[in-house]
């Protein structure tokens, strides 16, 4: 008897004494709107990084307006050769440059960002262009990510 008592008291203390923890939510510390958003440099990665942006950021009501201008660059190294010096693998870098503008506020400021990956060369030229497209929109998604955070930090800070 006292056994049953005891797992049920554990029980209940273990279901109603949660963690605390919950999802955070970005989309609603995103207190900006974008007005307009210029780009130079790599105009693929340019494309994808603008798209995952507009696509978090769809607050056309707030206060805080800015003008984004990205500039990003794209280096393709080797990374691999084999015992034949022939290309195996590939490393792609891209370096964004993001110069914010507030518009109510008068105050610019730029944030750099960067992300970095390998793709495989295979013995077909379309799988291996597949696999730098795949590497490319997984970087641009991992920029885009880096610089909405950037983007929350600065907004809150000001």
């Amino acid at each position: 008897m006292k056994m049953k008592t005891f797992l049920i008291i554990i029980l209940s203390l273990g279901l109603l004494s949660s963690c605390g923890y919950k999802v955070l939510d970005k989309s609603s510390l995103a207190n900006f709107n974008i007005i307009e958003f210029n780009s130079t440099g790599d105009n693929k990665i340019n494309f994808f990084i603008k798209n995952k942006l507009r696509n978090k950021i769809t607050n056309s009501k707030e206060e805080n307006e800015i003008i984004i201008d990205l500039q990003t660059v794209k280096t393709k190294n080797i990374k691999d050769k084999n015992i034949n010096n022939q290309i195996t693998k590939y490393e792609i870098t891209v370096v964004s440059t993001i110069e914010v503008n507030f518009i109510n506020k008068n105050i610019s400021k730029i944030i750099q960002v960067s992300s970095n990956g390998n793709y495989d060369v295979v013995s077909s030229q379309a799988k291996t262009i597949n696999n730098q497209d795949n590497l490319e929109k997984f970087l641009a998604e991992k920029i885009s990510e880096k610089i909405l955070n950037k983007l929350i930090i600065l907004i809150n800070d000001l």
